[in-house]
């Protein structure tokens, strides 16, 4: 009987990757890491401002529920003298402007502007009788 010979295409000595191979690769992996990392904290800072933000609309959206479930007239000093509502928003965010929400939960309407460590987020026109305000 005849044997079949095999081509030994790849040598066992050749088997792997060499240094300047690897130390190539961990360079770019290096560099990029360098490029990306810096920004993380920038992203995560905008999806944590982003998420607080919906929140805070949120609370807001619901305020005419609040008011008709606690039977009190809202408006934007009640944020400030009535102990109900002082934690109503997150740390640093303040809602301030001409609003009022009837203790029956109607809104009457009005313009109102939120803060967020005393710089303006948002400023919208609130329309009666829900005073809604539609996330961009």
């Amino acid at each position: 009987m005849m044997s079949m010979r095999t081509l030994d295409t790849c040598p066992r000595k050749t088997a792997g990757f060499t240094l300047p191979e690897l130390i190539v690769v961990m360079a770019i992996v290096g560099l990029t890491a360098a490029l990306v990392v810096p920004n993380l904290n920038q992203v995560y800072n905008t999806v944590k401002g982003r998420l607080e933000k919906e929140e805070v609309i949120g609370r807001l959206n619901s305020l005419g529920s609040f008011a008709f479930s606690n039977s009190v007239r809202i408006d934007s000093n009640a944020f400030l003298k009535k102990p109900i509502l002082e934690n109503y928003l997150p740390d640093g965010w303040r809602a301030q402007g001409d609003f009022v929400f009837q203790p029956n939960g109607a809104c009457l309407g009005g313009d109102l502007q939120l803060y967020f460590s005393e710089v303006l987020i948002e400023s919208r026109s609130l329309s009666p009788p829900f005073c809604q305000i539609e996330l961009d």
